[in-house]
């Protein structure tokens, strides 16, 4: 006897005593008229060549050995096959019970699938067998599964071998009918019939997307001949990711679970700060899926979440799409979303279930602010300037604080030709700050606050006089809205020379906000300034580093 017989002998002995044990539980079900959860029983000792991948696989000496009986828990295998799901519970549930064999580890392919779509139910445990060397300890797999989980497992594993991991697009399966007929009743003329079927794809991406940094997409500059006005610019949001999608037959989508006005722009109210339920990924759970001869290819499940555009060559810059309903106007981009991402099928037929991979969630992702548009009026006296604030919302309602937390800047430029007078450039003239607009009683309360300000005809001369350009230069404007800072923050109603609680009072009187939540906000924000204060890093400006 050789020595790999003599190695795998007790193993051999273990699976065939196995399988009288289990298929005799089988017998004992039916003999008490009792269902019985086994539907039957299959095992195998592993073979050679499978044993010689696996140890060169974990870096083990292909030899008999108490290290390659250790490290190798399949080389004796019982497959035990159920109808039902339920059934499996109950199968694991007998082997723990039982006194002839140990359970040391369970794994639970059922309620934690493989990314490939594997499932089963998988048991390792000790077996002790009587030779005629003495007792023998060996390990024993044990895999439960249903009939439907088995079938995958089975095209799984066949796909593994004929293309060792490179799954292709689906399943293309050949079933060939054939008829059996008793001797001397003669035979068919016809050739047996062949039928195909092809299978969608049920593997999920095991690709995990992640994220190495962001930024805004600009599309071109562009100007009139004079300088005097500019092109709104198309701005985007993109995300760069640490590698290009693996599969070309894959993309990668991405759905919002929440959304928040942004807390600078918005009114500090209670409901602001409660984290929005997340729903659940909104694909059809297919719980039987029946597929026909000929069936067309359909996109289950990838109308759940949205496709992002990839716009770089190497594979890793995408950009991200704008929420469902929303465009590049919609007052809710002055806020925070939440996002998940995800790997998907996209160019193969797909199963819903297994259209897309494990989710990265996201938090405080904010796409490019709405446009600022200015209304510019001049006359023979003066030059007035409107521009609305940003417009937080909150449930589709106007949240913005009065008056605002932000400031609305107008800078005035003068278009100049150049020396040489080959093209003309803008010449700054002046900055001011405009004010907020008083809004009037009984109106809209979910139009924008809007500020305003401008200059008088004699001071603008006056600019232009102290730049040596003409009276009648040609002029135009541009509005910056500005964040606030740490300081005006607090001084912009909140904190001010009156009480902060008498100012909380007039703020909640004309906005709406909820003074406990201003209060425990203003503590933490002046705890945060005046840890920024003791900080030791020098060279830092203050309000650096407190944003």
């Amino acid at each position: 006897m050789g020595q790999w017989e003599r190695f795998l002998g007790p193993y051999k002995q273990a699976v065939d005593e196995l399988k009288v044990k289990f298929r005799g539980m089988r017998s004992q079900f039916s003999a008490e008229g009792t269902t019985s959860p086994i539907e039957f029983v299959t095992g195998r000792v592993k073979p050679l060549a499978s044993i010689y991948d696996k140890s060169f696989e974990k870096g083990i000496p292909f030899e008999p050995s108490e290290q390659l009986a250790r490290e190798l828990q399949d080389i004796a295998g019982i497959r035990i096959m159920c109808q039902f799901v339920d059934d499996i519970t109950t199968v694991v549930n007998l082997i723990r019970q039982r006194d002839d064999l140990k359970v040391i580890e369970e794994k639970d392919y059922i309620t934690h699938k493989k990314p490939s779509g594997y499932r089963s139910y998988h048991m390792i445990a000790e077996y002790p067998v009587e030779t005629v060397s003495g007792k023998k300890t060996v390990l024993v797999e044990i895999q439960i599964r249903t009939l439907a989980m088995n079938f995958w497992a089975s095209i799984e594993h066949s796909l593994n071998y004929k293309y060792k991991g490179d799954f292709p697009d689906t399943v293309e399966l050949e079933y060939k009918i054939e008829a059996n007929f008793k001797e001397d009743h003669g035979n068919l003329r016809e050739e047996d019939p062949v039928l195909q079927l092809k299978l969608p794809v049920t593997t999920n991406p095991a690709q995990i997307p992640e994220i190495v940094s962001s930024g805004i997409a600009l599309s071109k500059y562009t100007r009139n001949e004079t300088y005097s006005r500019t092109d709104i610019r198309a701005k985007y949001l993109w995300l760069e990711f640490r590698e290009p999608i693996a599969d070309p037959n894959d993309s990668i989508f991405v759905r919002v679970l929440g959304y928040a006005p942004d807390p600078l722009l918005a009114q500090w109210r209670a409901d602001h700060f409660i984290v929005p339920k997340e729903s659940e990924l909104p694909i059809d759970p297919e719980i039987k899926r029946v597929i026909s001869p000929g069936q067309p290819e359909d996109n289950s499940g990838l109308n759940a979440m949205q496709e992002m555009t990839s716009v770089s060559a190497d594979g890793r810059h995408f950009i991200v799409p704008l929420p469902p309903g929303l465009h590049a106007d919609s007052p809710e981009l002055f806020g925070f979303f939440t996002y998940e991402i995800r790997i998907g099928h996209r160019h193969i037929w797909s199963t819903a279930q297994g259209r897309f991979g494990r989710e990265l969630r996201v938090t405080g992702v904010q796409h490019p602010y709405p446009h600022l548009l200015a209304t510019v009026y001049r006359n023979e006296q003066y030059i007035k300037v409107s521009a609305p604030y940003a417009k937080p919302v909150s449930k589709g309602r106007n949240v913005t604080p009065i008056p605002p937390r932000t400031q609305m800047w107008c800078l005035l430029y003068a278009q100049v030709l150049q020396a040489d007078g080959k093209d003309y450039r803008n010449i700054l003239l002046d900055d001011r700050l405009l004010q907020v607009r008083k809004r009037v009683e009984d109106i809209n309360n979910d139009a924008p606050v809007y500020a305003e300000g401008g200059w008088y005809d004699a001071e603008v001369k006056n600019l232009l006089r102290g730049m040596n350009l003409p009276a009648d230069s040609p002029l135009s404007v541009l509005c910056v809205e500005m964040f606030p800072d740490v300081l005006s923050l607090l001084n912009n109603g909140v904190m001010s020379n009156r009480s902060a609680a008498a100012a909380r009072e007039e703020r909640a009187a004309a906005g709406g906000e909820d003074t406990e939540m201003m209060r425990r906000l203003e503590k933490h924000i002046v705890t945060r300034y005046q840890m920024m204060q003791d900080s030791t890093n020098e060279g830092m400006d203050e309000r650096a580093a407190w944003y």
